[in-house]
């Protein structure tokens, strides 16, 4: 089972910390796109897939001990276009991931706010028509607001065990979709490249997510204001 990292006082202010970081980044971005001359928001919302993968102290290798289970998220976006094929975004979304230890047969429940920063291509499939092909790239940031294993508390599972996930997750997220107008379908990945687990002799924890995304964009004039 999984056990805290921290007392929940040191957990909290490290928690405020990190989420403080998070939002002055928005606020950093936000001041630069109102110099840009096309800017949109848009409401993310979907369905993800997410498990570990990694060798156990039990010598399993891949993900064979533990078992992905769906889960939901949602978010909003700030979008930047530099011209018609490139621009960028970065997001901030309620991530709930679930996965089951197949071994002790315990679900635990993780829930993360994320923060990705990705660059985006666009390819227009025809002059007539505002539908494109969307592919990004770039790393996302998570930071850990809620952990249970079968329906208790991390911060309440007698210490001794091998795995404490960390505060923050570092990923990598790829996405491919197709926009139609304002709306956006994706087909997103996410993958872990770190170990997220900080039990030093403990399992190798290293996160993957597949996730299924609809998101609807609102383009802003130049300086601000709606149309």
């Amino acid at each position: 089972m999984l056990v805290p990292l921290t007392a929940p006082s040191r957990r909290s202010r490290r928690l405020g910390s990190s989420l403080g970081l998070a939002f002055m980044l928005v606020g950093v971005w936000a001041g630069l796109l109102t110099a840009q001359t096309q800017t949109s928001i848009g409401i993310i919302g979907g369905v993800n897939s997410y498990d570990w993968q990694g060798d156990s102290q039990l010598g399993t290798v891949g993900s064979a001990e533990y078992t992905a289970k769906i889960a939901g998220m949602l978010g909003g976006a700030l979008g930047l276009r530099f011209a018609e094929q490139w621009g960028a975004r970065v997001e901030a979304q309620y991530d709930h991931n679930r996965t089951l230890i197949t071994a002790s047969d315990e679900l635990v429940e993780l829930s993360y706010i994320r923060v990705p920063v990705t660059g985006q291509f666009w390819l227009r499939f025809s002059p007539e028509h505002d539908n494109y092909l969307m592919i990004s790239a770039g790393p996302s940031v998570g930071f850990n607001i809620g952990c249970t294993v079968a329906d208790v508390s991390c911060d309440a599972v007698p210490t001794g065990d091998l795995i404490a996930p960390s505060l923050t997750d570092v990923s990598l997220l790829g996405t491919i979709g197709v926009a139609a107008g304002p709306a956006l379908f994706e087909l997103r990945y996410n993958l872990g490249p770190r170990n997220l687990n900080r039990i030093v002799n403990g399992p190798e924890l290293k996160t993957r997510e597949y996730m299924i995304v609809f998101s609807y964009y609102f383009t802003l004039k130049r300086g601000g204001g709606w149309f």
